[in-house]
């Protein structure tokens, strides 16, 4: 990769924050992602609790938060990726851009994508 593909591609990374029914369906969707290199890194959290409206109720749960890195060219696939595996009728995926991050772990993660 050339020095100004690289500075181009470093504009363009994304978090994205999944919550899932649990720490088990958030290790089997990494696993799928990480094995179709749509994204580099998934960290997953148990325990978080969430409260939402739901067909007509206020609703709490205790699900499972996934912050997956990836790169904007994985956006499309990566989003249909989860959302062919996820369980909810309505999956909550959200992606954030990374404004500013160790250009080495960036490097790493384009590196670690599918081309």
């Amino acid at each position: 990769m050339t020095k100004q593909n690289l500075l181009s591609a470093h504009k363009n990374y994304l978090i994205v924050f999944v919550t899932t029914p649990s720490v088990r369906i958030s290790r089997q969707l990494a696993h799928q992602i990480l094995k179709s290199r749509l994204a580099a890194c998934v960290n997953y959290f148990s325990g978080i609790q969430s409260i939402y409206p739901w067909q007509g109720r206020l609703t709490t749960s205790r699900e499972s938060l996934m912050l997956i890195k990836t790169h904007e060219k994985c956006w499309t696939k990566l989003k249909n990726e989860i959302q062919k595996y996820h369980p909810y009728q309505i999956c909550e995926i959200l992606a954030v851009s990374v404004v500013h991050g160790n250009g080495a772990y960036l490097k790493w993660v384009f590196e670690n994508l599918k081309d």
